[in-house]
Formats: structure tokens, sequence, C-alpha cells
């Protein structure tokens, strides 16, 4: 069994090279500087790779992805590695708002937008709370969390998300060098008009047996606690 799994992998291997060499050297004729730059070249190789078995892999995963991914996945996914963003195919719009997609070969990312975007997902959904370009803004943008929040939407047995922009400012210090030490930041979350009064208000209280009332009228000289 196992030496029939090592022909197949070479198998496909071959049929790999196969379907990528010629367009991989039509690259190479077009930008001659990719011989120089094996990573790019790489890129463009495995590019060409997955153009042709994106799809037969996802098909043969596919009934895998459904029961694992399709019921199991909500809020923000990300997708780390994700080549043509097939996984998106496999998200409940209802249940997952935002699909963040990272892929390190940019050549893959025009079919990722593509599988986003026929799923319902695009970039401008929420992706930039206080705009794209923060420091060289002076209004509000009109893509940001202003305007998103106009739109009214139902919060009630809903998943909220919360935008946290938070920053620092480094004044360098020779304590920063070799190596620059970390710098905290806390956030916190604390109700404001969620709530009619303090909701520990409705917690029972505890009695303590060993605890006894040092100033009442039974405390007979009793220190308040033993």
């Amino acid at each position: 069994m196992k030496l029939a799994n090592a022909f197949s992998l070479l198998t496909d291997l071959r049929i790999a090279v196969q379907v990528a060499i010629v367009p991989t050297l039509t690259s190479i004729l077009r930008n001659p500087t990719l011989l120089f730059r094996p990573y790019e070249l790489s890129r463009v190789f495995m590019a060409n790779v997955w153009a042709v078995f994106g799809d037969g892999v996802d098909t043969g995963g596919k009934e895998v992805k459904e029961g694992l991914i399709t019921p199991n996945a909500y809020g923000v996914v990300l997708d780390i590695g994700a080549g043509h963003g097939h996984t998106v195919r496999y998200l409940d719009r209802a249940r997952v708002g935002h699909y963040v997609a990272l892929e390190p070969n940019e050549l893959m990312h025009q079919h990722i937008r593509a599988q986003a975007n026929a799923a319902g997902y695009h970039e401008s959904d929420g992706m930039w709370p206080a705009g794209k370009y923060v420091p060289q803004t002076r209004e509000e943008p009109e893509d940001s969390v202003g305007s998103w929040v106009k739109g009214q939407m139902p919060v009630e047995d809903e998943d909220i998300l919360v935008y946290v922009t938070v920053g620092t400012t480094h004044i360098p210090r020779p304590e920063d060098w070799p190596v620059m030490p970390v710098e905290h930041l806390t956030v916190s979350f604390k109700p404001n008009s969620f709530f009619k009064a303090n909701p520990s208000m409705d917690v029972p209280g505890t009695k303590d047996p060993l605890s006894v009332n040092a100033f009442g009228p039974n405390a007979e000289g009793q220190a308040c606690c033993k």
C-alpha cells in the first residue's frame, strides 16, 4: 500500500511538472530576470500548478470540508495558506461575517478575490474601521466604522464584532538595544447604559458560618472573623 502511494505521488509530481513547465518557461521568456530570483520563479511555478490542480484537490476533500468547516465556522474566519480561496465555498454567510485570506503568493490573490466575491465577501466589508489610510485622513472616511454603525443592524442573539484601534509612541532609548522590550497594551470592556443597575445585585449572597457580627446585638465580644 505504501509503495502504491509512493508511485501515486510520483505520478502526480510528473503531471504537475508537465502542466506547469510550459507556462513557467513562457514567463521566463517574458521576464528573464526570474532566473536570478528563484523565490519568485517558484511562486510562478506553483501558481501554474495550482491553476490546474486547485479545483481537483478541493473536490477530493469536499465531503470532509462540508462536515468540518460549514457547521463549525462562525464570526471571522482566517484562512492561512488560502491558495485559490476554495475554503470560502464552505462558509455559511449567515454565520460568518468576515473572511480573511492569507496567501504569500500574490499570483493567487486574483483567484481568492473571485472566490470570495462569489460567496458574498468583499474587501470593503468592514475591513478598515478607521479608514484605509489613517495618517493621511482628515475627515471621517466614507468606508469606516462611522458609516457602518448607521446601518442599525440587529444585535440581539447575534455575534458582535468589536473594533479596537490602539497604538504606541515609541521613544528610542539606549535600553532598546540590542533587543527592544515589549510594549504592553491593556484593553478593558465596561458596560455603559447596558444594564439598569449593577448586574451583581442579582447574585445571591453567601453565608460564611465562621464569620460573626462584631458590632451587632449578638456580638458578645466575639471577633469579627474566626
